[in-house]
C-alpha cells in the first residue's frame, strides 16, 4: 500500500517537474528548489501528524505510516494541480493578450 502512495507522488511530482521546465525557465532552479523543499515539509508534516503523536506512538506505527504516507502524497498531488490551474490561466490570458480583437 506505501508503494501505490508513494507513486502517486512520484508521478505528481514528475509531473511538476514536466511544468517548471517548460513554463518557469527563468527561475526554475529556485521553483524547483522550492518545491523539492515543500513535498519533503509534506511528508515530515503528514508524518507528524498522524504517526508521531503519543497515541500513534503507542498504537503501532505501520497503519499509521501508510496513512501519513497517503496524505503527504494527496498534499502533493494537490499543490500540482494549482501549479497546472496557474499554467492553465496564464495561456488563457496570453491567448487574450496575442488575439488582435
Amino acid at each position: 500500500m506505501n508503494e501505490a502512495y508513494y507513486k502517486v507522488g512520484d508521478c505528481s511530482i514528475a509531473v511538476a517537474n514536466k511544468l517548471f521546465e517548460k513554463n518557469y525557465k527563468k527561475h526554475n532552479d529556485k521553483v524547483k528548489k522550492n518545491f523539492d523543499t515543500l513535498v519533503k515539509a509534506y511528508y515530515a508534516c503528514a508524518h507528524d501528524i498522524v504517526q508521531h503523536s503519543d497515541y500513534g506512538s503507542v498504537r503501532g506505527e505501520t497503519m499509521y505510516n501508510t496513512e501519513a504516507i497517503a496524505t503527504a502524497s494527496f498534499w502533493i498531488r494537490d499543490v500540482v494541480k494549482k501549479y497546472l490551474y496557474q499554467a492553465r490561466i496564464e495561456c488563457d490570458d496570453k491567448a487574450g493578450f496575442d488575439s488582435p480583437e
